[in-house]
Parts: structure tokens; C-alpha cells; sequence
């Protein structure tokens, strides 16, 4: 997601392949997604444990969840304490993997 500094979401990328390691080599498709951003805003990268993580009553974490974290100053570390909270102390199920970037324009 690449999410602008008002937390509106600019630009929505869907993931055409499965994870990494699943597919030989020869069936991987490695083609790039281009992309030029004109706002100021985040890059979140994430994998599908950040979404499927699920509390003691096995409600997943899901991307309503994740959408109410948007508008938060540190965004990142909000979805963190956000998915920390909806866990309680509960090991996650998959691994969970979350990276932002802040992206300015000069």
C-alpha cells in the first residue's frame, strides 16, 4: 500500500505470485511493477501473516484492522501495537513480516 500522509490509500498493489521458495525457479515470474508516487506518504509492505494473524477467539487480524491504523502519525508503529494488542500476548500462527517507507518529495 502506498498511503498518503492524510492516511488515504494512493496506490493499492496485489500480489500476483505466491511467496517466495513455493514455485522452481523456471515457473517464477520475476517481472517488476513500476510506479511513480507525486504525494508524500508511506510505503507498507507486508506479508499475509500481518492479515491472517488471529486473537484466542481466532478472529483474524484482517485489512479492517490494518485500514483503522491508516490515519496514525507513526503508522508503522501503530500497526504494530495494533496487531501486538489483537494477539494478547498469543503467539502469532505465521510469521509476520511489516515494512514501511517513508517517501518525501524534495
Amino acid at each position: 500500500l502506498f498511503v498518503g500522509n492524510d492516511g488515504i490509500i494512493l496506490n493499492r498493489v496485489i500480489s500476483n505470485n505466491p511467496p517466495l521458495g513455493i514455485l522452481p525457479s523456471n515457473n517464477f515470474d520475476s517481472s517488476t511493477y513500476a510506479w511513480q508516487y507525486n504525494n508524500e506518504g508511506t510505503l507498507l509492505f507486508f506479508s499475509d501473516g500481518l492479515l491472517d494473524a488471529e486473537n484466542i477467539n481466532g478472529e483474524a487480524f484482517g485489512i479492517e484492522r490494518l485500514l483503522n491504523e491508516l490515519k496514525k502519525p507513526d503508522l508503522h508503529l501503530a500497526i504494530r501495537l495494533a496487531v501486538e494488542q489483537h494477539l494478547n500476548g498469543r503467539p502469532a500462527h505465521d510469521d509476520i513480516s511489516l515494512m514501511s517507507l517513508k517517501c518525501c518529495i524534495n
